[in-house]
């Protein structure tokens, strides 16, 4: 009994091999973006600090207070630069999740061929083993009845 082969499975694994690299890279980008809304989150921590602090303070020293507002500018620039780079982020993991979802869809397609081809190489084997069973009963019926 012969095995089933499918002519294109160097194909699919190909199609495997790019779902997986996709999913990779969409799950690097999702870590990147948290990693900057983690950083994010810590600089607005920062700039609420330094807010309460020059708040809590009764008497004011002016060369402190000065370097705490330049202090707060850069924290600010920051955060704005870590906001840009997030909405970036997001359109980048947008583009992967569509490109994930095509490369999806590539490799299902190939996979259900696969199926029906595995499909129909058993149905043509089984009307080759009836086939065969057929033939071998009329060939003994045939010698049942010359003798």
């Amino acid at each position: 009994m012969s095995q089933f082969k499918f002519s294109l499975e160097k194909l699919l694994n190909y199609k495997i091999a790019i779902e997986n690299q996709k999913q990779e890279s969409l799950a690097s980008h999702q870590i990147k973006r948290q990693q900057l809304e983690w950083d994010l989150s810590c600089t607005l921590q920062e700039y609420d600090c330094i807010i309460r602090s020059i708040t809590s303070v009764k008497t004011l020293d002016l060369p402190m207070l000065s370097h705490q507002l330049e202090y707060m500018e850069s924290l600010k620039k920051k955060a704005d630069q870590l906001s840009d780079a997030i909405c970036e982020t997001d359109k980048i993991i947008k583009k992967c999740r569509h490109e994930l979802i095509i490369a999806m869809k590539n490799r299902k397609v190939i996979e259900k061929l696969k199926v029906r081809k595995k499909q129909a190489f058993f149905v043509e084997m089984d009307k080759r083993q009836t086939n065969e069973i057929n033939e071998s009963a009329l060939i003994r019926h045939l010698r049942g009845s010359e003798s």
